[in-house]
């Protein structure tokens, strides 16, 4: 198991505690609870899917570095 999916594991079970608490004290609904729980979990996806998106442009940046920097060699002569 990655670390992405420990850490959102991890804030998933806090919203869920947090939530529970919230609404066992009256100071939320449980459908306010189950919407907090939904929140958490499509804000997580699309921060690792962000992340993921990041780490894909940069591969493409630095192919580009490298034919830029292979199209500056002289050739060689024979």
């Amino acid at each position: 198991v990655g670390s992405q999916a420990l850490l959102s594991l991890a804030f998933i079970a806090l919203a869920i505690a947090l939530s529970a608490r919230l609404a066992n004290a009256g100071r939320i609904t449980v459908g306010e609870a189950g919407a907090n729980v939904t929140l958490v979990m499509l804000m997580l996806r699309n921060f690792i899917m962000t992340i993921e998106l990041v780490a894909v442009l940069e591969v493409g940046f630095t192919s580009v570095e490298r034919l830029n920097e292979l199209a500056s060699v002289p050739p060689e002569e024979l």
